[in-house]
C-alpha cells in the first residue's frame, strides 16, 4: 500500500503481540476451535465467531500481511511502530490505552475508548490523531481458553471485536470513515501453525494489521510486505 493522507487518524496498538494466524491473516487448521465459525467474505476467510462485529464490517476492512517485525523483544518493537505509519496528519490528540480523555473521571475499556475517540472526531475543527492501546495479547499459553475465546464475552478478542466494529460503524454513519484511516496492528506477531505444548503462541517476527477508511480498499488483502522465509508458513 502507498503511502495514503487523511484528516484524522485512529492507531489501535494491539500490545503484546496478537496472533495473526488467527485474526488478520487466518490460517484455519486441525488447531482451529469449532467456536470461531470460519466462513469466507468475498475473497477474505475470517473467524466470524470471534469477531462478529468486525465480519459485519469486511466491506471496509484490508489486511496488510506478513509485515516483517525490527524485534520480538516487545519494548524494541513497540519504539518501532510509528516508522510504518505513511499518513499525514496535523494536530494531536490522543486516547491511551485505559485512560480515556473524553470527560470520563476515571479509566475505561476498550469499547469506551473507541467511542471517546469517535466522540473526538465528531468534534474535531481539525485534523486529529488519537492512539488507543489495549493489551492483553501476550498468550504463551491457553490462548483459546483466555484471550481468543470466542465464547467468552469478556475475553481480550470479543472485547477488541465489539469496540473496533462498533467504531467503523460509527465512523460510517457519521459519514467520517472516508476521512479517517484507522489502523488496529501489534508490535509483531506469533508463530503460525499448531499450538505450543502450553496450548499458546509464542513470539515471531511476522505480523499482520487492519486497516480500513481513508479511501483504502475494503474486503481485501492489500499488499504481503517483504514475504515471509519459505517454511515459516504451513
Amino acid at each position: 500500500m502507498g503511502a495514503v493522507r487523511a484528516p484524522h487518524c485512529i492507531f489501535i496498538l494491539m500490545a503484546g503481540g496478537p496472533s495473526q494466524a488467527d485474526l488478520f491473516d487466518f490460517e484455519e487448521g486441525p488447531w482451529t476451535p469449532a467456536s470461531f465459525r470460519p466462513a469466507t467474505f468475498g475473497g477474505l476467510r475470517f473467524p466470524q465467531g470471534l469477531m462478529p462485529r468486525l465480519a459485519e464490517q469486511l466491506d471496509s476492512v484490508s489486511f496488510l500481511r506478513k509485515m516483517c517485525a525490527p524485534s520480538t523483544t516487545h519494548s524494541v518493537a513497540q519504539a518501532r511502530l510509528p516508522v510504518l505509519l505513511s499518513v499525514g496528519i496535523s494536530g494531536a490528540d490522543s486516547v491511551y490505552g485505559r485512560a480515556c480523555a473524553a470527560g470520563a473521571s476515571g479509566p475505561c475499556d476498550f469499547e469506551e475508548a473507541c467511542l471517546a475517540a469517535r466522540g473526538r472526531l465528531r468534534a474535531a475543527d481539525a485534523g486529529l490523531r488519537i492512539e488507543i492501546t489495549m493489551g492483553g495479547w501476550d498468550n504463551h499459553q491457553a490462548i483459546y481458553e483466555t484471550a481468543l475465546n470466542a465464547r467468552d464475552p469478556n475475553s481480550v478478542a470479543r472485547r477488541f471485536d465489539a469496540g473496533l466494529g462498533a467504531l467503523l460503524a460509527g465512523l460510517k454513519m457519521d459519514g467520517l470513515l472516508s476521512e479517517t484511516l484507522v489502523v488496529a496492528m501489534g508490535e509483531f506477531g506469533r508463530i503460525p501453525g499448531p499450538l505450543n505444548v502450553q496450548g499458546g503462541r509464542d513470539h515471531c517476527l511476522y505480523h499482520s494489521a487492519l486497516v480500513a477508511g481513508a479511501g483504502t480498499p475494503g474486503g481485501q488483502v492489500l499488499s504481503t510486505a517483504g514475504g515471509a522465509p519459505p517454511g515459516l508458513w504451513s
